[in-house]
């Protein structure tokens, strides 16, 4: 109620509330209900957010949901409405009919309309749907041969399929025509090279995955700066492809721990890369036999899933 609004900025009192967004009075388009504080504290202000009980438990749950579709309806009005009336299809679709869906899909597939064919790759990868995601970029490259993306997003989720060997081709192809167009240090030329680099590491190609994401580290590091998300993540890449190598654990070591530290400063101790490299730190101490400090990782990285993802997360 307005008087339990009310309540809250008085006991706020000491700070200086400088603004009330009652969205509890006036929900979103969706129903969607809170009040939001806007609070100055040293200069800088800070929005402190009230919900029902229900409303959190519910949010917490849901979350993974709210930030797929946050992504797949991001775009202007028109980008909106077509990936509505997507869904809209979907939801259409008898569900206990398997030719049903069978011929929705072939319809899909035969399409020279992009827009549904790419926001139902959207869809199937948020979903882990690799077969239905290689079926539509495989289309989309049809549609557009020389698009390096969609070589680079069909390459892995072959890769992702188990498909390494057919990946190669498409990897190597995005990679080259990158190269030549952009100039190594464009960011889609080093997506391309990080790509490559991990389906060689599928293969067990481990030195040239190794020299490979050496490169495309170290090229992040000098374009994007080596706390950016992209960065850590090929120096993650690169920590594992050393841990795969007899003798180079010490490489793998120091990788991780630099990549661990790096995460924890930027990206905080609760960010999914920052839990599994710590992971990765605590499977490499636990083959070498270092398990008390194997321990104390895989504690501090259950505990923090544990308080981040709940007790029954997979």
């Amino acid at each position: 109620t307005e008087e339990q609004l009310i309540q809250i900025a008085n006991s706020l009192g000491f700070l200086n509330v400088v603004r009330l967004k009652n969205r509890f009075k006036e929900p979103l388009w969706n129903g969607y209900r809170d009040a939001l504080y806007n609070i100055e504290i040293d200069e800088m202000i800070v929005e402190v957010q009230v919900h029902f009980a229900a409303t959190l438990s519910f949010k917490k749950e849901s979350h993974v949901l709210y930030a797929f579709f946050r992504t797949f309806f991001a775009g202007n009005l028109d980008a909106v409405k077509t990936r509505m009336e997507i869904l809209e299809g979907l939801g259409n679709i008898d569900a206990s009919s398997h030719s049903s869906i069978e011929n929705h899909f072939r319809s899909l597939l035969a399409s020279t309309d992009i827009v549904p064919i790419k926001a139902t790759t959207i869809l199937s990868k948020a979903f882990g749907d690799y077969e239905l995601e290689a079926n539509c970029t495989s289309r989309l490259l049809e549609l557009d041969s020389k698009n390096t993306s969609y070589m680079r997003d069909l390459g892995t989720v072959k890769r992702r399929q188990g498909k390494p060997d057919e990946a190669s081709p498409l990897l190597e192809g995005a990679f080259e025509s990158d190269k030549e167009q952009y100039g190594v240090e464009h960011l889609e030329t080093l997506s391309s090279m990080h790509c490559l680099a991990a389906n060689y590491k599928t293969q067990n190609r481990l030195l040239e995955a190794e020299k490979m994401f050496e490169t495309c580290f170290n090229t992040r590091k000098n374009v994007l700066g080596e706390s950016h998300p992209d960065t850590l993540n090929t120096m993650k890449m690169l920590g594992i492809t050393y841990s795969h190598q007899y003798g180079k654990e010490k490489e793998a070591e120091n990788t991780y721990v630099a990549c661990l530290k790096l995460c924890k400063d930027n990206l905080g101790s609760e960010y999914s890369d920052s839990l599994g490299v710590m992971n990765d730190l605590a499977v490499l101490y636990q083959e070498q036999d270092r398990f008390g400090e194997a321990e104390a990782l895989y504690l501090s990285c259950v505990n923090i899933r544990k308080k981040v993802l709940g007790p029954t997360h997979p």
